[in-house]
């Protein structure tokens, strides 16, 4: 897997090359077309290639604004969120590139220590460096979709937008498959059974799961009404009151998610593979980042997933409540006494669900 894919037009080879071997010199596992060995399939390669790349930078010209492969890539990059754009040129980029802050290269000549080069090697470095690749492998619930996954659900949501918004339906088959790809996210969320459910979740918003049961029912009532109707007369007024919209548009980071002050995530951390270690843990912080640093400074031997969680109003409230309700039941540890945000279990996962949300239901907490 390389770190780096670069896109450039062949008449931009030279600057390619210096990028590539800019990076290459700094220890990045930068890629580009002509390292495709002889007698390979060139476009099954390029495919492999962009698809499995932590970051994709594309070189912008006025040769490669002109460029379908350059322009195709560079939107598959945007779409996965992987894209580091550059120009190399004075080009007016693609219309939906224009909002894409560019790295500017057009007076570098490979030195590394220009300013353009070095902004560039840290938007690089910044996403090959996540903390969350050290881990070797993904919790569950929190594994990151590889990006063509992420392409495909974006690609997805994106169709449904246009059909809230009540644009023309130009292919009803695909409208029809984006509908059900849309309907299989929120479904993951409600059923919490796919190993990246809470990060689908996070991206909605975290919206109670009795919306998204509505929501569900409204979009299977939408793609069985396509199938028998002339897509001219769709109704979907149903789901834009449901707030599916609003969802839709905080998937692509369009929309911001605004939460009370105070407000948090209640969750259990557990090994899908291993359920007899328990953590519950309130906190005001990134849910996915606390598992990941639980699961390397305990050196856990499976990574901790979320099993389940519950967006609350006030954590610290939730904490007591919560935490409380476990003692009464008979769970408590000489941990207790020194986490404040965590309390652990040595309890089958399936014993905690139903005591914390129970808890956070007679209290009234959920957010």
């Amino acid at each position: 897997m390389v770190d780096v894919f670069v896109s450039y037009r062949r008449e931009d080879s030279g600057c390619a090359k210096q990028v590539v071997d800019a990076l290459s010199a700094a220890g990045v596992n930068a890629w580009w077309d002509q390292m495709i060995p002889p007698g390979a399939n060139w476009d099954r390669t390029i495919e492999t290639t962009i698809s499995e790349a932590s970051c994709v930078i594309v070189l912008w010209s006025k040769s490669a604004v002109a460029s379908d492969n350059v322009r195709c890539e560079a939107d598959f990059a945007l779409e996965a969120d992987v894209l580091i754009p550059a120009k190399i040129d004075d080009c007016e980029l693609p219309l939906f590139h224009r909002m894409t802050q560019c790295v500017d290269l057009q007076t570098w000549n490979g030195d590394k220590n220009h300013q353009g080069f070095q902004s560039l090697y840290d938007r690089v470095k910044s996403k090959i460096n996540d903390p969350r690749a050290k881990l070797g492998s993904w919790g569950f619930g929190i594994a990151p979709p590889k990006p063509q996954i992420w392409l495909r659900y974006n690609s997805a949501v994106n169709v449904v937008v246009s059909i809230l918004r009540g644009e023309a339906i130009d292919n009803t088959e695909r409208a029809k498959a984006a509908i059900s790809e849309v309907k299989g996210l929120f479904n993951r969320v409600r059923r919490k059974d796919q190993w990246d459910w809470f990060i689908v979740w996070q991206r909605f918003g975290l919206p109670p799961l009795a919306q998204l049961r509505q929501i569900v029912t409204a979009l299977e009532t939408l793609r069985d009404d396509l199938k028998e109707a002339n897509a001219s007369v769709i109704d979907s007024s149903r789901l834009v009151a449901l707030g599916t919209l609003v969802l839709m548009l905080r998937f692509l980071g369009k929309e911001h998610t605004m939460r009370p002050e105070g407000s948090g995530v209640v969750f259990i951390l557990s090994a899908k593979h291993n359920p007899d270690a328990v953590l519950v843990v309130a906190t005001k912080e990134d849910v996915v980042r606390i598992a990941d640093d639980l699961t390397s400074r305990l050196g856990a031997k499976t990574p901790f997933g979320i099993i389940h969680a519950w967006p609350v109003r006030d954590v610290v409230s939730a904490k007591v409540q919560v935490f409380d309700e476990l003692s009464r039941n008979g769970f408590s540890s000489p941990l207790d006494r020194v986490l404040s945000e965590t309390r652990v279990l040595d309890c089958d996962y399936k014993k905690a669900v139903p005591i914390v949300d129970a808890a956070l239901k007679a209290s009234r907490a959920l957010g």
